[in-house]
């Protein structure tokens, strides 16, 4: 698996997911490709981060205790960085509504490594908002 780091260091990421397993595997997923990890449980946690803090990349997951995803998003991207949205609750609309509200992409649930490196890799190679089918 090929590291994502740049020359000038690891890409830094902010990991929004509130369900242990599922944090468990984007973990795994990200510091195998690289990156440096800060993860939080809800969206008003990331909103505290995102304004103390600059990430290269932020990763969420759309369903949270409290605020979603999708109602974080526009607080999200005002850090400047793009923010990725997940989910395992996929409907027809998802990741239209997700790229309407500001994400830089969408990624379903559960997560594939070569998957999440090749959308990261997009994304942060872009600023285009990418659509992405596993």
């Amino acid at each position: 698996m090929e590291n994502l780091a740049p020359a000038n260091g690891p890409v830094h990421v902010l990991l929004v997911e509130d369900d242990p397993a599922q944090l468990a595997d984007a973990w795994g997923i990200l510091e195998a490709l690289g990156c440096r990890i800060t993860a939080v449980e809800s969206a008003e946690a990331a909103l505290c981060q995102a304004e103390q803090t600059r990430f290269d990349i932020i990763l969420t997951d759309n369903i949270l205790p409290g605020m979603t995803g999708f109602q974080a998003l526009p607080r999200l991207r005002a850090s400047g960085a793009p923010v990725i949205v997940m989910s395992s609750q996929y409907g027809p609309d998802t990741e239209k509504d997700a790229l309407l509200l500001g994400a830089s992409a969408f990624i379903k649930k559960p997560l594939v490594v070569k998957s999440l490196s090749q959308l990261v890799r997009q994304v942060l190679g872009s600023g285009a908002p990418v659509s992405h089918e596993q």
